[in-house]
Order: C-alpha cells, then sequence, then structure tokens
C-alpha cells in the first residue's frame, strides 16, 4: 500500500477540542502471554497492527528499512504498523497487545515507521495495565479466532473490555509522548482542505467517489483543489479516498472468518474479480494470497 503522510504532524501532547478526539477510532483487536510460536519466531509482515510487546525472555529483533532495534527482557517494544521484519530468539515469552488507530478519515494515529524501546522498571503503570488488560481478555474474552473485532460480545463484557482497555491506551500514548513520538492529527491549516477531509471521511466506502461535491465544499477548482490538498496530505483528494478504500479492505482481511467476497461488497464492489483486481494493483497480492500471507491473523 501506498504510504501518506500526516495532514498536520504534532506532538504527542497537541491539545485538540473534543470534537476532534471523537473522530479518533481506537480499538483492541487482542492481547496475549506466553511464548513466541515457531512459525513466528521469523517473519516479515507488509502492513499490521500496532502494538506493544514486552519481553519477558529472550531477545526481540524488528528491523525497518535502515533501522534496526533490539530489545532484551523487561523492555517494551512500541510499533506502528508500517513494513517489519521481526526475529525473536527461540524461547522467548512475550506480552504482546495489538490495537487499530486511525482517525474517521483513514489516516493512522501512529506513523507506521514508529519503533520505541523503554524498560519496563521505568513505566511501572504501562506495564501493570497492560499485565491486567492481558489477564482480563484470556479469563473473559477468550476466542480461537485471536481477534476481538470478530467477536460477538455480551454488553457487559464490551464495557467491563473497555474500561480495562482505556488506562493501559492512556498510558501507552503517554509513553509515546514522552518518547517524542509525533502523532498524524487531521488537522490541516487551511479549512477548506478540512472541510473536504471530514467530507470523505464521513462518505461511505461503498458510495463512488464524488468530486463534484469536494470542489463545491472546497470552493475551488479540481486543479486547485488538488494542488493544496496535496500540499497538506501528500495525496490528491480521490488518491486519499482511495488509500481508505484500501486500507479498510488490508484490515477487514485480516480478520479472521472474513471472506474476499464480504470486503467486495462492503467496499461497493458487483463482482469479486474486480475488487481482486484492484486490491492486487494496490497490494501486489490477491486478496487470497495477502489473508495467506499474514502472519498477524494468530496475533502472536
Amino acid at each position: 500500500m501506498a504510504r501518506i503522510s500526516p495532514v498536520s504532524p504534532r506532538g504527542a501532547s497537541a491539545a485538540l477540542l473534543p470534537e476532534v478526539w471523537r473522530n479518533l477510532h481506537v480499538s483492541l483487536i487482542w492481547a496475549y502471554r506466553g511464548r513466541v510460536a515457531e512459525e513466528f519466531l521469523d517473519f516479515s509482515s507488509e502492513r499490521g497492527n500496532v502494538t506493544a510487546r514486552l519481553l519477558f525472555s529472550g531477545r526481540m529483533t524488528v528491523r525497518r528499512e535502515n533501522s534496526v532495534s533490539v530489545a532484551e527482557p523487561g523492555q517494551w517494544v512500541i510499533m506502528g504498523n508500517g513494513p517489519s521484519h521481526l526475529n525473536f530468539e527461540r524461547g522467548s515469552e512475550i506480552l504482546s497487545i495489538h490495537i487499530d488507530a486511525h482517525w474517521h478519515t483513514g489516516q493512522q494515529v501512529i506513523p507506521e515507521s514508529a519503533v520505541v524501546v523503554v524498560d519496563s522498571r521505568g513505566e511501572r503503570e504501562f506495564t501493570r495495565c497492560g499485565r491486567a488488560l492481558e489477564a482480563f481478555v484470556r479469563r473473559r474474552l477468550h476466542d480461537p479466532q485471536f481477534s476481538l473485532l470478530s467477536q460477538s460480545l455480551e454488553l457487559t463484557d464490551y464495557l467491563d473490555s473497555q474500561a480495562v482497555f482505556f488506562p493501559w491506551l492512556s498510558a501507552f500514548f503517554r509513553v509515546l509522548q514522552e518518547a517524542g513520538t509525533a502523532l498524524f492529527l487531521p488537522a490541516a491549516q487551511d479549512d477548506r482542505i478540512t472541510r473536504v477531509l471530514h467530507l470523505l471521511g464521513a462518505t461511505p466506502l461503498d458510495q463512488p467517489y464524488n468530486e463534484e461535491r469536494l470542489m463545491a465544499v472546497a470552493g475551488m477548482s479540481r486543479s486547485h483543489l488538488d494542488r493544496l490538498f496535496l500540499k497538506h496530505t501528500g495525496l490528491t483528494p480521490r488518491g486519499f479516498a482511495e488509500r481508505r478504500r484500501q486500507d479498510y479492505a488490508s484490515r477487514r482481511l485480516r480478520e479472521p472468518g472474513v471472506g474476499a467476497k464480504v470486503v467486495a461488497l462492503e467496499l461497493g464492489f458487483k463482482q469479486l474479480s474486480h475488487f481482486s483486481r484492484w486490491f492486487k494493483a494496490a497490494s501486489g497480492l490477491t486478496p487470497r494470497d495477502y489473508q495467506a500471507q499474514s502472519p498477524l491473523k494468530l496475533l502472536t
């Protein structure tokens, strides 16, 4: 998938109005503790979830582009959802928490390339809440599908899970802030671009791209809108809309039990073959091959 630049990069401590923060969508996908399975001791992922892993034993190496990060026992590794290669020593034991964090416009909150390594002894609250979250998931929400996004929950289970999840999430963002990690915040300097972003984010993914409506909202010509939008986001409006659809498709296809036909219908494709060609053009893989190669189904 093509990468997207932040609309306005700011520090994690940026203050926004509540109505803006309400556009932030963060979900717990899974929490796991145990030994790293043999098939995941050495693997690559083109696009995954935002993860936080606490290493109890062994050694973990993360390779991203030209950077290499190494974690020893007692250290947390927080990673954005970009391409990466992970290597664990055999017998490594971890606490692994996976989340989805994006804005209503489809942009990722955590930089895709982010890798933050911190000592658990200096982050006692973060560690305590992480252990509590994993214990809750194991006791109350265990399911062989390994994804909370595909589970049906009783209201009390859902509310209780949020009560355990949000203290950890607050500590999670505090750790990122203290590490100097900048969030991606959908706050363009030009109000016209902000209006277009909100309209794109509110448009159902199965609806066709409506360029005329975007031009009317922005009050400018197609060429002017494309130039200004490109300046603020790194993409044209059409490219941004396509990126939202691509990100949605890749997220859904990673969920256990979700077939390509379901995702195709959700995105408005009349025929599965059209969806498969579109997805392969964007990702380089057919939906079937993408699902087959994704190690994140087991979320170890």
